[in-house]
Order: structure tokens, then sequence, then C-alpha cells
């Protein structure tokens, strides 16, 4: 019974190993994604909108959707 018990658990570790060398080889090839910093802002006194601008470097910024707002203020009447 423990021969069994331990091969079952020997056998369980390749599976694990192999599985994880799997996830490294596939994730391994995909080319990785640039972090970016993004930056929320309104402009004049914000009655268009909310705006995004982004940057991969924090000192150049360039703004996203070409400047459109991309949430638009509600107002509620009372």
């Amino acid at each position: 019974m423990t021969s069994l018990v331990q091969r079952s658990r020997v056998s369980a570790s390749v599976f694990l190993l192999l599985v994880l060398i799997v996830a490294t080889a596939m994730t391994s090839g995909q080319a990785q994604q640039p972090d970016v910093f993004l930056f929320s802002y309104f402009t004049g006194n914000g009655e268009d909108g909310l705006h995004l601008a982004r940057s991969e470097d924090g000192a150049r910024w360039r703004r996203v959707a070409d400047g459109r707002a991309l949430l638009a203020p509600r107002w509620a009447r009372s």
C-alpha cells in the first residue's frame, strides 16, 4: 500500500512538472506588453468630461482617443 501511495505522489509530481514546463514554453514565445502610465485629466472647467493620456516613460504623454472626452459629465436636475 505504501508503494502505491509513493508511486501516485511521484506521478503527480512529474505531471505538475510537465505542466509547468509546457506553460513556461508557451508564454516565453509571446511578446511582452510594455508597461504604460495612464493619466486622467479635465480641460477647461471639466465641462466636456474626462480625458485620458498615456505614456511609456512618464515624460512624453499622448492623448488617448485623439483628445476626445471618454466620459461625459451628466448633470441631474434638482
